[in-house]
């Protein structure tokens, strides 16, 4: 059993570090792993059993396996210095540059030659101390290993007993940033009205009333999910956007902007329902695709339970978690016969 020690966003929330605990709960019971976290994290599960107050958790730290280090946009760096095990610390690194900078030439440009310090950089430093770094966003610079969100077991409501009554979904929480989301949903309910489609547009903030810990809501903007045929995404402040991974998780065609996460030869979302887009013109040519698919019935062709299963245990959770510490091992970041309990 390897003990790991996670170090979470102080008084703050952070979905990459939800990714994170989704997968380590998912192996709660395989033995594989004793997880302690620090205290204070805003987390959208109960993992109280798991949290140790802060003398307690550097104690755990000092003697754990692997230490874990979330660097999120709130994150203090207080706990990791103070505990100071560089040689065993791993950094998951889940920022973004956020709103629209993504797009922007210079910013991308000083992400690469190391200029750039604003929000969603690389922490440099920590490239060199940690032993390894993971991070959600490109760039992936030498050193810099890919861990985009993962499919989270909430995230699950389809029934492959169930005929999906929804032909398209386009659901965000705001729609500001890239304005392209604003556009995509309108375009999408003028295809939908003109050709007798059923979609469902409202913005999860005011549909479903969503926020961060309301189960109820969660709940009911899944369900919707289950029940749709093609879901939309388009990223946000970053490409990796939570939505992206719930629409595969239901068992939906994923129509989506140009895939940016992983490097351009990877293979990792290589899917037959994956359908992209690089601008609106793309996106109207796409749902006319799409229309003709659902309207033929052949739709289905593109929903196999086999490729839907190899998606589940490709990016669950719990092999976000099981990357990262096949990685370590790989890299001698933890002994393989070390057994800390």
């Amino acid at each position: 059993m390897k003990s790991i020690a996670i170090i979470l966003p102080d008084n703050n929330k952070d979905y990459l570090a939800n990714t994170i605990l989704d997968g380590f709960r998912a192996l709660d019971g395989s033995g594989e792993y004793n997880v302690q976290i620090s205290p204070r994290f805003v987390a959208i599960a109960d993992y109280s059993d798991w949290e140790l107050d802060d003398n307690a958790f550097i104690e755990f730290a000092k003697a754990a396996d692997l230490i874990l280090y979330i660097h999120a946009k709130y994150t203090t760096r207080a706990l990791v210095d103070k505990i100071g095990l560089w040689d065993k610390t791993v950094c998951i690194d889940g920022s973004e540059v956020g709103y629209d900078n993504r797009y922007d030439a210079k910013i991308q440009s000083g992400l690469l030659d190391r200029t750039y310090r604003g929000s969603g950089s690389i922490q440099y430093d920590l490239l060199e101390k940690c032993r390894r770094y993971f991070r959600r966003e490109k760039p992936y610079i030498k050193g810099v290993t890919p861990l985009p969100f993962g499919i989270e077991n909430r995230f699950i409501k389809c029934d492959l007993g169930k005929k999906k009554d929804i032909d398209f979904a386009c659901i965000f929480g705001q729609d500001e940033y890239p304005i392209m989301r604003r556009y995509s949903v309108e375009m999408l309910e003028k295809f939908c009205s003109k050709n007798g489609f059923i979609c469902a547009t409202a913005k999860t903030n005011s549909l479903l009333n969503r926020d961060f810990r309301n189960t109820k809501s969660q709940e009911k903007f899944y369900d919707i999910l289950g029940r749709t045929k093609v879901g939309i995404s388009i990223g946000g402040g970053g490409y990796d956007t939570l939505r992206f991974w719930e629409i595969l998780a239901n068992n939906c065609v994923l129509l989506t902007e140009s895939i940016d996460i992983y490097n351009p030869n990877s293979d990792e979302l290589k899917f037959k329902r994956i359908f992209e887009f690089k601008n609106l013109f793309d996106f109207e040519s796409r749902l006319e695709e799409l229309g003709r698919l659902i309207r033929t019935g052949r739709i289905q062709d593109y929903l196999g339970q086999e490729e839907y299963a190899v998606i589940l245990k490709k990016h669950s959770s719990a092999e976000r978690v099981r990357s990262i510490v096949r990685n370590s091992l790989h890299n001698n970041v933890i002994s393989t016969e070390s057994n800390n309990l």
